[in-house]
């Protein structure tokens, strides 16, 4: 147990864990949520000299946008009022993002464009919901970009209990999380007020891997960096990653070199599909 910090302080509290936590658990030593809820800077710097892993939840950065898209129109048509963002939900994009997409490409007015590019790409904090903007490129400033030589973990949401275990296993646990083992919690998507929509044309998702392509090159540094994934599993979570963008995995080996974002949002294939957007 730790005792005491950098600057001589009792944190004996911070360590304090019930006889069945799990190793996973007992490592963890702070939690930073979207801009750093309910830590000043002093507390946020004392994590960030105190520990030398950053573990991150992570999951495919278009799904990730769907689910950020269908939560905070929820808020909206649940009356939230400090959620409220009617030109977004209500006047540009009130039908799904795969129908926000496809109205940037040909319909939408030049404000709602502006609003839309700059939501769904993480360029503004308020206009759409925050966790547009508290994004993966958000939470690697945050972290890796200031201390550049700590190690990086992943816990995937796609393989979530599959990470925690193994991670659990690596740190001396058992792996057995007993009755929660398997479990998985969402934020009520299933009672949403409208309906949760998953649905995104091909064409609307190479639209978005276009748009957000920063995104696309922060969420693959997380996973390249992974010391939790061997090199298969990395492998698979990337050539996922390029299939939803057709770009063909068997072309491109995302280990080695990485495939690089910058380069794709300047080919052809991005000039076309942001066109109106970008006019």
């Amino acid at each position: 147990m730790v005792n005491n910090s950098l600057v001589g302080e009792d944190t004996s509290s911070c360590y304090s864990h019930s006889p069945l936590a799990s190793q996973l658990e007992r490592h963890t030593l702070g939690y930073y949520h979207m801009w750093g809820f309910g830590l000043d800077e002093k507390e946020r710097m004392w994590l960030l000299n105190n520990t030398n892993v950053f573990l991150f939840t992570v999951r495919e950065p278009i799904d990730r946008l769907i689910s950020a898209y269908n939560f905070h129109r929820n808020l909206f048509y649940a009356g939230d009022t400090a959620n409220q963002y009617p030109l977004f939900y209500k006047e540009c994009f009130p039908h799904g993002l795969d129908a926000t997409v496809t109205a940037l490409r040909y319909d939408a007015s030049k404000a709602c464009i502006k609003l839309g590019v700059e939501v769904l790409s993480g360029e503004k904090f308020h206009g759409g919901g925050r966790h547009f903007k508290l994004n993966y490129e958000h939470y690697r400033r945050k972290t890796i970009d200031i201390k550049p030589n700590y190690g990086v973990a992943v816990i995937r949401t796609e393989q979530l209990w599959e990470d925690v275990i193994h991670l659990d296993r690596v740190l001396g646990g058992t792996g057995d999380f007993g009755k929660s083992n398997g479990v998985k919690n969402n934020h009520g998507s299933d009672r949403y007020n409208v309906p949760y929509s998953a649905d995104l044309s091909a064409s609307n998702a190479i639209f978005l891997c276009c748009l957000i392509f920063k995104e696309m090159e922060a969420y693959q540094q997380l996973i390249l960096r992974a010391v939790n994934l061997d090199d298969t599993q990395k492998r698979e979570t990337l050539n996922h990653l390029l299939l939803r963008c057709q770009i063909k995995a068997s072309e491109h080996d995302p280990l080695n070199p990485p495939f690089q974002w910058q380069l794709f949002r300047q080919g052809q294939t991005c000039i076309s599909a942001l066109e109106r957007v970008m006019t």
